[in-house]
Order: structure tokens, then sequence, then C-alpha cells
């Protein structure tokens, strides 16, 4: 089987990782960087956080988008939010209408209809857009390490596919609903920046812990006001992505709130340097809501602090002063 992953981050370079386990999967890697497509190639390794995979001979690296999807069988995107839009518009050009789409970059964007998989259905008129998230981190998927990954997917021929790519180590958990994953995904990595912010002031494990309960608490909210889902605790992909990333102290966003908390020029400087998706994603999201936070107070605290320059100590006091 042909696979496209498109894509060359640490996301998608450890979903590489995994399928190339089965030998009958051709892999395509596309990415826009041609000089990092020659140079992996010539060196016959992948190397992404100090980490090395061997470039196996079913692992094809391009910088062509006709070699990479040609007569694909599947393809998954795992690009960063900022560029999906132009990736998208690219896939428009290829006959893709019922080629099995997986998409895991996570982020909104700031129009309707907001969510991703809903774009890149209507722009590219498949009814096989689904969606793929944790929980895991790329370091440690780059290693093997067992672990379960969330896809929605609302045909059983496609999450059957989708099972079979990857080895016996990696556990597919089905969920049917695409945007409640999609939404879920962009609000972990800004409860993220919020956990970086307090942690900063006060590193303690109790305190995080605390905060990020009560933030998941939000999040549930949110998904029954929006979508009444009221099976939160029953998604992996959910729960266990939500607390990996609010307590990740190395991930981008964890530790742009820690620079945020310092001061908006810390965190600038955090900002020119390294890509945050939380950070990137809020403000679409206050989009989504209308504007309207109050319902969702610690949402609210972290986009003042973000946007209007609130004091950082706002958020110590939604979360914990009676």
């Amino acid at each position: 089987m042909k696979i496209t992953c498109i894509g060359s981050g640490a996301f998608s370079l450890a979903i590489v990782n995994l399928l190339k386990t089965k030998k009958e999967n051709q892999i395509y890697v596309w990415s826009h960087d041609e000089k990092w497509v020659q140079t992996t190639t010539k060196k016959k390794k992948i190397t992404i956080d100090d980490i090395e995979i061997p470039l196996e001979e079913n692992i094809h690296l391009t910088s062509n988008y006709e070699e990479a999807l040609t007569e694909t069988d599947l393809v998954f995107v795992l690009v960063s939010s900022k560029f999906f839009v132009d990736v998208i518009n690219e896939l428009v050009y290829h006959p893709l209408k019922k080629t099995p789409i997986y998409i895991g970059t996570k982020g909104m964007l700031d129009i309707a209809p907001y969510f991703l998989t809903t774009y890149a259905k209507k722009a590219l008129k498949n009814k096989h857009i689904n969606y793929i998230a944790g929980p895991n981190l790329a370091k440690d998927l780059l290693q093997n390490s067992p672990c379960i990954l969330s896809v929605t997917s609302r045909k059983k021929k496609d999450f059957e596919q989708v099972k079979d790519l990857f080895p016996e180590f990696v556990t597919i958990e089905k969920i049917e609903e695409p945007n409640i994953l999609e939404i879920s995904s962009v609000l972990k990595n800004i409860y993220a920046i919020g956990a970086g912010i307090l942690y900063e002031k006060y590193p303690y494990a109790s305190t995080l812990l605390s905060y990020s309960a009560e933030s998941y608490k939000e999040l549930a909210n949110l998904l029954y006001q929006k979508f009444d889902y009221e099976d939160i605790e029953m998604c992996t992909g959910i729960t266990g992505d939500f607390f990996l990333t609010t307590s990740m102290l190395e991930s981008r966003n964890f530790v742009y709130g820690r620079k945020r908390c310092i001061s908006a020029n810390e965190g600038s400087k955090y900002l020119k340097k390294n890509t945050v998706e939380g950070y990137e994603n809020i403000d679409n999201m206050v989009l989504y809501l209308d504007n309207n936070l109050k319902k969702y107070p610690i949402l609210e605290a972290i986009y003042l602090i973000l946007y209007k320059n609130e004091n950082v100590d706002i958020l110590w006091n939604t979360c914990f002063k009676k």
C-alpha cells in the first residue's frame, strides 16, 4: 500500500516510524524543504530530537507533490496549522476524492467553518476526511513505545484500513465525531499555556494537577455545551492527550506560558523562534465561541493575559481564589 505523509515535523516522522514496521507499507514523506530531503536521503537516516531512525527501503522522501500523491492509497496531513490551508489548496489539484485522508494538524481556521476537517471535506469534495490525535509524544513514538492513537472515522472500511497499517503495539481508538477530537486537540494546547503560567509562579505538582483537573472540567463543559457530548472520560484521545500536554514541562506551549509569566517581552522573544500552537489558535477559538468566554473562565483568563496584557494573577484567582 502506498501511504503519503504530508509534513516532515516531529509528529509526522513519528507516524512514519510506526508505519515503516510493516514492510508492505510504501511511505512517501512530502516536505517543502528540498535541502532536508536531499541531505536526509544521502545520510540514509532521519534525525529528530536527538533520535535517529534508519531511512529504510520503504520510506521515500520527496518535495514533489506529484510523486508523493500519484496513485496513493491513503494520506496523512501532518503540518503546522499555519500551513494547513496552503496544503489543502494544493491537494485540490490531485485526484483524491475517494482517498481516505487523516488530518493530524492541531488548529482552527479564523473564519467559518473553523474546523480543519470540514474545510478539507468541502475543498476536496471528499467524504473520507478523518482526524488523528494522541495521547503521545513524538520522541516516544520514534522509539516504538506502546501507545494509543485516536482516529475519527464514520466509514467502517476506512477505520479497518487504518487499523491494519500500524504495528501490534499501537492501539487505534475510534471516535465518531471529528470536531470533538479536533477542538479538544486545540484546547489542550491553550490550557497547557495556562499550566506553564501557573507553574512559573507556583512550581508544585499539586498546583499543576489541581489546575489541570479544573481545566479538564471546563473542557468537558464546553464539549457538552457545543456538542451535547457527555462521554469525554471514555476517550483516551481526549483525556490522555489533555493531561499529557498540560503536564509536559518541555512542550512549547508550556515553556511559552512560563516565559509569558516572566514578562510579555520574554513571551514575544520565544514566539519569534518557536511555533506555539496554543497561542496561534486561541484567537480563532474565541471567534468560534462568538467572543463569549463567560462560561469558560479559565480560557477567558488565558486569553486576557495573552491578548489584553492582563496580569497573570488573574489565572490564579480564577482557579484557586475562594
